[in-house]
């Protein structure tokens, strides 16, 4: 017959056994994936690299007065040019954040302006889905086109180089412009009604300058 105290000492074994097997098993759990130290790196994404061409030795205080409009440009600020160039150029002057709504485009991309002691002299425009220069904005009476057209020029001026202008008004943001169209320039006037340069029964089709004081507000080169 089978005796319980006669076979003791191998119980007291087989439970050592059992408790030993417990406590190893207890100890691998309890070691979780949060305990193990882990290196969080941070990603980080490699700087815009300008790789544009940028004009040597540009002394941007001295030459503005001096830029021309022309087609698709201001000086050495050019349609399509990146971002990164025109800083370069404009390293010298304030920079100020604005938006393309400001200067009468959609889409809601950002817009610059660069003043040089405390007046504006040029705003740029960007791209919609890149780091390039969509419009440029001439906003300094410094700047004119070829045949001398610039900001704060009168309509009565203006007509002087163009007689036969036509003039039109932007529903959108309620003010007047009109087009040298060769040149793919706008000349925009910040007008008020009962102050405005043309009647408008059909804007589409424009108007002839009714008044002649309304000075151009800026220019925009595209």
């Amino acid at each position: 017959m089978f005796s319980a105290k006669r076979h003791w000492p191998l119980y007291l074994f087989i439970g050592l056994c059992l408790l030993e097997t417990s406590c190893n098993r207890s100890s691998r759990t309890i070691i979780t994936a949060a305990q193990i130290p882990v290196e969080n790196t941070p990603i980080i994404l490699p700087e815009e690299k300008n790789t544009d061409n940028i004009p040597a030795e540009i002394p941007a205080k001295a030459t503005y007065k001096d830029w021309a409009i022309r087609k698709k440009s201001i000086g050495p600020i050019q349609v399509g040019m990146s971002l990164l160039q025109v800083d370069s150029i404009l390293q010298d002057y304030q920079k100020q954040k604005a938006t393309s709504y400001d200067f009468g485009f959609g889409g809601g991309s950002p817009a610059y302006i660069y003043s040089l002691d405390e007046s504006p002299v040029i705003a740029v425009v960007q791209a919609l889905n890149s780091k390039k220069v969509f419009a440029i904005i001439a906003l300094h009476e410094s700047l004119q086109t070829d045949n001398g057209i610039h900001p704060k020029m009168s309509v009565k001026n203006l007509l002087g180089i163009f007689p036969q202008m036509k003039f039109f008004y932007d529903l959108m943001n309620d003010w007047e412009y009109s087009e040298d169209a060769g040149n793919q320039c706008t000349f925009v006037f910040m007008t008020t009604k009962g102050a405005q340069i043309g009647s408008y029964p059909d804007p589409e089709k424009g108007s002839v300058a009714k008044r002649t004081t309304a000075e151009i507000a800026w220019i925009t080169i595209q």
